[in-house]
């Protein structure tokens, strides 16, 4: 339980610390979105294939082994991985790293409209409050209550809304590697 924990713990610092670097480094260092999303893309591939490759031997292959599985880890990874990743520091360089955090989670309405479409069933009660409080106060950030003007830049809004899309696929609501 305590290393579960530490683990949530350290997962979150990690996040929270991602995004402010991310801003730091587009600010500071003359640093694009596209530079930083190649190198942590490839960086973390590269050690993710190792490690499994290590772990599995030649199973670190299993995800393209079967060719039916090629397209769905395409746009998993195209669509998913790359989309949210791109969206978010691009939106970041508009704007910073909580705004477009807040509005990355926006994802999570596409995630309960996918699932429910999916699994044919509308969402439970208590969702529809939450999802009208969540909707309330990010119209509040993104227009400062003042329906007729933008707080946040349109493009920032824009990249950050790819990325909520990347964060639905990337979520596994949308597709299922092997399904």
């Amino acid at each position: 339980m305590l290393k579960g924990i530490l683990l949530i713990f350290l997962c979150t610092f990690m996040w929270a610390l991602n995004g402010n670097v991310g801003a730091y480094i587009f600010q500071y260092k003359a640093f694009t979105p596209d530079v930083l999303v190649a190198i942590r893309l490839t960086t973390v591939g590269v050690i993710l294939f190792v490690h499994d490759l290590y772990r599995s031997g030649r199973y670190a292959f299993r995800v393209v082994r079967k060719r039916e599985n090629i397209p769905a880890f395409l746009l998993y990874s195209i669509g998913g991985i790359l989309c949210m990743q791109y969206g978010y520091f691009t939106a970041i360089s508009y704007s910073n790293a909580p705004t477009t955090t807040l509005i990355q989670y926006t994802g999570m309405f596409f995630v309960i409209f996918v699932v429910a479409i999916k699994e044919r069933t509308w969402p439970k009660p208590i969702v529809y409050p939450i999802l009208a409080l969540c909707s309330l106060g990010l119209f509040l950030m993104v227009t400062g209550g003042d329906p007729t003007s933008l707080k946040v830049s349109s493009k920032a809004l824009f990249w950050g809304l790819v990325s909520a899309v990347g964060f639905t696929n990337f979520n596994g609501s949308i597709i299922s590697i092997g399904e």
